[in-house]
């Protein structure tokens, strides 16, 4: 079966038939089978910009242990920084 799309995409199907058919939301809806109350959604979301830098902060003063490092991050314990993950998985600071 072919990808379901995505609502905006739909919108935009929808407002291509409004402009080159002339058809009302409502036919152009009904024939891209997208429900209006879809179409007509809006989000009504607030910003996140001071959530994202308190956890930008967060993630930057924080040192994580495990597996889940960040690439090209030092080495803790032995002050090396990974170059090649794969490969070499250590290298002196500084190569």
């Amino acid at each position: 079966p072919p990808k379901a799309l995505r609502p905006v995409w739909k919108r935009k199907l929808v407002d291509g038939l409004l402009v080159d058919c002339g058809v009302s939301i409502r036919r152009a809806c009904e024939a891209l089978r997208f429900d209006t109350s879809s179409y007509h959604y809006k989000s009504r979301r607030t910003g996140q910009a001071c959530l994202e830098l308190r956890i930008r902060e967060i993630c930057e003063t924080r040192v994580r242990y495990g597996y889940r490092r960040g690439r090209g991050g030092t080495d803790f314990l032995a002050g090396t920084v990974r170059c090649c993950p794969g490969l070499r998985p250590h290298c002196p600071i500084g190569v």
